[in-house]
């Protein structure tokens, strides 16, 4: 009858006790030998009724259906197992996302005073530069062309100083912790955090409208560009900065001469598969004792030359990092020295 289903109750006949745990579907054994047997009936009874059964062919079914409720009773165990798992490691997760987002604050709070103290030094400095210029245009000797070049001069110090604060501001971020990328900043090879599947991934090009296409290991997903961050704001910093690669803070190292053996031509490949060619050729060369390498990316839409340098600025291979002088091909080539660092 179509109203009504087959169901068995547990019974744990270790202890003689029922589990009082419904389970549909399956019909349950009613464990009479098993249970005679515990309960100390005469062994001749029990066998003689195991014979009778064995007979009929309903000892074979019992006993089935008896190994299929202890594999029911295992898996309810080991699913309640699982679960206090879930919930410890729920728990876990929680404790390690509140330490993290600790962490961030304490990161954003540190970078912000380093960006005060910076911008300090650079507005100070421009005011020594307004104060000379002023002093120059109130002495009757300087010339028109003099006064000119200093202006050119200041406007240069002031361009620096807007780029520094721009690259050194203190971003707010939201409630992940991290630093949202704007949409125009967004370009192949990009290293991004994508918020709504929690991973890391790279931007396959820029974003078309408010999608953007992001490589996750072997996957190719379309996600919103709002749903991209930055890893970390270091990170937004030397994404910023990439383009210029002007070591700043550094001693200057010597010039080495270009050769076929310390150079890579990346052109006419993919962000993807150049970055792991820059990281076979670096080992090849540090084992070699190279002093430096050049990497030839060209110009194109820069995304491979930005990725390249933001890739050698995070390599321990890599003491400092530079563009090519003209003569050696220009901002089309980067000349990484090799090291410790």
């Amino acid at each position: 009858d179509s109203r009504f289903m087959n169901a068995s109750m547990g019974f744990d006949i270790a202890s003689l006790q029922p589990t009082y745990e419904l389970t549909l579907g399956v019909p349950g054994s009613s464990f009479a030998l098993r249970i005679a047997d515990r309960l100390g009936f005469p062994q001749d009874l029990v066998a003689r009724a195991t014979e009778l059964l064995e007979g009929e062919g309903k000892l074979s079914v019992d006993q089935v259906l008896a190994r299929l409720e202890d594999q029911a009773t295992d898996l309810r165990k080991e699913q309640r197992r699982y679960e206090q798992l879930r919930v410890e490691a729920e728990k876990a997760k929680k404790r390690a996302d509140d330490r993290y987002h600790e962490l961030r604050r304490q990161e954003r709070e540190l970078l912000h005073e380093e960006s005060k103290a910076l911008k300090s030094r650079l507005d100070g400095a421009k005011d020594v530069l307004r104060e000379y210029l002023k002093s120059l245009s109130q002495q009757e000797t300087v010339t028109r062309k003099g006064l000119d070049e200093v202006r050119r001069e200041l406007q240069a110090v002031e361009k620096v100083v807007d780029e520094v604060r721009e690259a050194t501001h203190a971003v707010a971020a939201d409630d992940t912790g991290l630093v949202p990328v704007p949409p125009k900043d967004i370009e192949e090879g990009l290293s991004v955090y994508v918020r709504s599947f929690r991973r890391a991934g790279v931007a396959d090009g820029p974003a078309r409208g408010d999608d953007v296409v992001v490589r996750m290991g072997v996957m190719r997903v379309t996600v919103k560009t709002s749903e991209l961050y930055y890893p970390n704001d270091q990170a937004r910093r030397r994404h910023a900065s990439a383009g210029t690669a002007e070591p700043v803070g550094v001693t200057p190292v010597p010039a080495i001469v270009q050769t076929p053996d310390n150079t890579l031509d990346l052109r006419g490949l993919r962000v993807d598969e150049s970055i792991e060619r820059v990281e076979l050729f670096l080992d090849a060369a540090y084992l070699r004792g190279e002093g430096a390498i050049y990497v030839i990316h060209g110009h194109g839409t820069g995304a491979l030359k930005r990725a390249v340098r933001d890739w050698l600025a995070g390599s321990r291979y890599v003491i400092q990092y530079r563009r090519a002088d003209r003569e050696e091909g220009g901002d089309g080539v980067t000349v990484a020295y090799v090291g410790d660092k």
